[in-house]
């Protein structure tokens, strides 16, 4: 064997860490990365004023393009007194899915963020979304054709856009995901 000391014990321990003959597969295809699976990006407060529709959030956030279905009626703003809350952006070693970067927030002690989190952020943070999309995996919102989807702030160089991606994707490494502080 050209591993040195390693047992056939061993290898079997590191075929079952990385989640079985899958994970190898997934390893080798590059799809899992060895080392730390997650990584907090940025942290940022933002400030949520409690008055506001979601329409006049995305005027105020001067977005080159948005999503036909970010409409008031499907993202209805709950009013509320102002108050700062604390987005905390983590980056994926791994290609996961949302249910995984749910489990990853909540491990780290962070809320599911909200749509609102994510009208405010993208107002706040005009250039931010320009480095990498920023995922705000809220509660879905069905559109027509009965999908179930989320507010992702993208964009390139000089644009700015505010989609609606799939809640059932599986996420690529370049994406960042918003959670929130808890109160």
């Amino acid at each position: 064997m050209k591993y040195g000391e390693l047992t056939l014990g061993q290898v079997e321990a590191m075929v079952n860490k990385v989640g079985g003959m899958d994970g190898v597969k997934r390893l080798l295809a590059g799809e899992l990365a060895v080392g730390p699976k997650w990584e907090v990006e940025s942290v940022f407060r933002i400030d949520c004023w409690g008055d506001q529709t979601a329409s006049e959030l995305v005027r105020l956030g001067q977005y080159d393009r948005v999503n036909d279905f970010v409409t008031d009626e499907r993202f209805p703003l709950v009013r509320h007194d102002p108050e700062e809350r604390v987005v905390e952006l983590i980056k994926l070693a791994n290609k996961s899915t949302s249910e995984e970067v749910l489990r990853e927030l909540e491990v780290r002690g962070l809320a599911r963020p909200t749509a609102e989190d994510a009208l405010y952020f993208g107002r706040k943070y005009l250039r931010e979304q320009q480095k990498r999309p920023i995922v705000f995996l809220h509660e879905p919102v069905l559109v027509p054709g009965g999908d179930r989807v989320v507010l992702v702030l993208g964009g390139y160089a000089s644009r700015r856009n505010l989609d609606l991606l799939w809640f059932g994707y599986r996420w690529d490494r370049f994406y960042a995901f918003a959670g929130v502080h808890k109160k």
